[in-house]
């Protein structure tokens, strides 16, 4: 994977990937969900989405460990304002809220990740009202 190019498109599918998992558990359904939400930004993404798609679940999947991931994913986020206007990062947001209460509940590391999410992108909880 070395000669793949990681950019702003990778990161929003990092984004939606990492509010999965953050939870601690991925299942196949999440993740087939996720895909659509992040399908719906193909007019966004530099390159082929399926392909960058394929490419960002196979990095998010090569991590030994969560910190590690975690670390990228958070690092990549920086990414996406380049991608997206103010107001679809408010939709990514909404969507991410959606992602960690779809289960029923949200975990602590959800509430950290989001925030995370919400400072790196220079939004507020208010913006997403």
């Amino acid at each position: 994977m070395s000669d793949i190019v990681y950019n702003g498109s990778h990161a929003l599918c990092m984004v939606y990937l990492e509010m999965t998992a953050a939870d601690g558990k991925i299942e196949d359904s999440e993740q087939d969900e996720v895909a659509k939400k992040v399908m719906k930004w193909k007019d966004a993404f530099k390159t082929d989405p399926k392909q960058t798609w394929k490419e960002s679940v196979n990095w998010f999947k090569s991590f030994d460990s969560v910190e590690s991931r975690v670390e990228n994913v958070i690092g990549i986020l920086k990414m996406l304002p380049d991608i997206l206007e103010r107001e679809g990062l408010i939709e990514v947001g909404k969507d991410l809220v959606d992602v960690a209460a779809s289960d029923g509940e949200i975990a602590e590391n959800e509430k950290k990740f989001f925030n995370a999410f919400l400072e790196i992108v220079g939004l507020t909880i208010d913006d997403l009202k």
